[in-house]
């Protein structure tokens, strides 16, 4: 009978990787947005930059906004993990509203304050979960495969022709 064919040990690690990138990231951006959705601190920003980018799906309204906590404080706006000012979308009607007034109602962690949104469009919890879905599906396989190595390598053990065993 011939042995199935298993990755090897240096894919099966590079998974692993992937595994814990995926979740932990996810697990991040999940705490990001649970406490987000709890805070009640809303300012408001200014609109500094708008377009509209043609998708697949058709069109996507995107601003990028600044705001500041107190008059004296440097301005803040959506970052992410490298501190860049990210791009929100909107609905078109909104989007066509706040591009006109030039400002923007913005929630924001005040543990956190780079944790913002426009106040009509918070992140959704299930954003977050699909990349911890998706590593938490990569980590069951590696688990497969390691119990499918150590069982074949547990039949490839010689037995003893005195016990048996």
């Amino acid at each position: 009978m011939s042995q199935p064919k298993l990755p090897s040990r240096g894919v099966t690690v590079f998974v692993a990787f992937l595994a814990i990138a995926f979740m932990g990231g996810g697990i991040l951006d999940l705490m990001d947005t649970i406490a987000l959705q709890r805070s009640n601190d809303v300012v408001d920003a200014q609109v500094i930059d708008h377009r509209i980018m043609s998708t697949k799906y058709g069109l996507s309204y995107e601003l990028q906004y600044v705001f500041s906590k107190t008059p004296n404080s440097p301005p803040i706006g959506r970052m992410d993990f490298f501190d860049r000012n990210l791009w929100s979308t909107l609905p078109e009607p909104q989007w066509r509203e706040v591009v006109e007034t030039g400002h923007l109602s913005v929630k924001y962690d005040p543990s956190k304050p780079g944790n913002n949104a426009p106040a009509v469009e918070l992140p959704k919890m299930s954003d977050d979960v699909v990349p911890i879905i998706l590593g938490s599906f990569l980590a069951f396989c590696i688990v497969f495969v390691e119990t499918k190595r150590s069982r074949l390598r547990e039949d490839e053990q010689p037995t003893s022709p005195i016990t048996g065993e």
